[in-house]
């Protein structure tokens, strides 16, 4: 266990330094192109830290029972959030490359959405409980119980596992785009 501590803490320490350089290039940038490229790239370097600290939390307290399935729906949550924002991200991101006049590969991205297409199943496959019991609240109890009954640990890691490689790939594609003609 220890070993994966370590290894957590150093994922998250990389989380912070990306998320701390993205916001620095963010505030610096003023206009045109560098704008934008700073906002996507700062919104995915968010979505970085917030799944690394949430993962490192659930590792370090280590919650059993029905305490572990309440402290996963903030990560089902987010992930499940951050998916309909990469819904528009991608086409911004596709957009940006395009207006800088940099190869866009298309390819890219849909063979890393095509790895982790099980994983994106899985991850949609929340609605139900995001809806009832991880950003909404049911009024009837019963519904978050069931809900949050329903969320499987390993699943939730797996698909957070997935989600961090995709992103890491996006925030790849970012820096190029960022780059662009400017490089």
């Amino acid at each position: 266990m220890r070993g994966q501590v370590i290894e957590i803490d150093d994922v998250l320490a990389a989380a912070e330094e990306r998320l701390n350089s993205a916001y620095a290039e963010y505030e610096e940038a003023r206009d045109g192109i560098p704008i934008e490229f700073n906002e996507m790239r700062l919104q995915a370097t968010i979505f970085q830290y917030d799944i690394c600290a949430e993962m490192t939390g659930l590792i370090r307290n280590a919650p059993l029972g029905f305490a572990r399935n309440v402290a996963l729906k903030g990560l089902v949550h987010s992930l499940f959030e951050y998916d309909l924002t990469l819904n528009q991200l991608i086409p911004r991101l596709l957009d940006l490359m395009k207006a800088r006049k940099l190869p866009i590969d298309q390819q890219d991205i849909k063979a890393q959405r095509k790895k982790w297409a099980v994983e994106f199943r899985r991850l949609r496959a929340w609605s139900g409980a995001r809806n009832v019991a991880t950003g909404h609240y049911s009024p009837e109890l019963a519904k978050q119980v069931e809900a949050l009954k329903g969320i499987d640990s390993a699943e939730v890691m797996e698909v957070c596992t997935a989600f961090l490689s995709f992103n890491m790939a996006i925030l790849h594609i970012l820096a190029e785009a960022g780059r662009g003609g400017d490089a």
